[in-house]
């Protein structure tokens, strides 16, 4: 049985053991939806990660189910490979949701980006698991960002709190990459660097801060 298949076979025993649906499951843990009903649909293209394996134990302890298996699940982030003095980065597609958009969970895994360790550690002080790796979609952000210039935002920064910032966001419920300005309490400008584009004013419930852009690299 390959990975993907032992990650059907345990949100499936585990649901079936529990008594609730995978949806339900993931809502009372705080996740969305599809973080556990793809892999129990058997669509899921990339394992279930450790946090998801973490929250799924500390709340149910007692499921039988539980073994040596269920630990190795990519631990996206965390650890540094010692023989070339890299990081394992997650790296999401933001233009591609698979879900409602809404929170990173619902995005297009697209694997693990392998990232220096040295220049990770002068850019961030954030834990590498909360870096993730995106890429510019579309030309809005030109020419501070080009298409498919690939970027990292730090997941520890979804608060507003500085001005004129380029932020890795969902609105409504499409991924992007943005300068956001705060105008009032309930609403924000969404500011785009190609001037060809207009700034968008909109509600605080039509935005989702998925993280603040700290890195930015241009392919060649």
């Amino acid at each position: 049985m390959d990975g993907l298949a032992d990650d059907t076979k345990l949100i499936n025993d585990l649901c079936d053991w529990a008594g609730v649906k995978p949806s339900r499951m993931a809502t009372d843990l705080g996740m969305a939806a599809t973080t556990l009903t793809r892999a129990a649909n058997g669509k899921a293209t990339t394992r279930i990660g450790r946090q998801t394996l973490n929250a799924l134990r500390a709340a149910y302890p007692n499921f039988p189910g539980w073994n040596d298996d269920s630990s190795k699940a990519p631990e996206i982030g965390l650890t540094l490979r010692s023989e070339d003095g890299s990081v394992p980065l997650r790296h999401l597609d933001l233009g591609l949701a698979m879900g409602d958009g809404t929170t990173l969970e619902d995005y297009y895994e697209e694997g693990v980006f392998e990232f220096d360790a040295a220049l990770l550690r002068r850019i961030s002080r954030a834990p590498s698991h909360r870096l993730i790796v995106g890429h510019g979609v579309g030309d809005s952000m030109m020419p501070t960002l080009l298409n498919e210039d690939m970027v990292i935002f730090d997941t520890t920064q979804t608060t507003l709190t500085a001005i004129d910032k380029i932020w890795a966001i969902s609105l409504y419920g499409a991924g992007a990459v943005k300068r956001l300005r705060p105008i009032s309490q309930r609403r924000v400008l969404v500011m785009s660097d190609n001037a060809a584009i207009s700034d968008m004013e909109v509600d605080v419930d039509d935005l989702r801060i998925l993280g603040r852009v700290i890195w930015s690299a241009r392919r060649h």
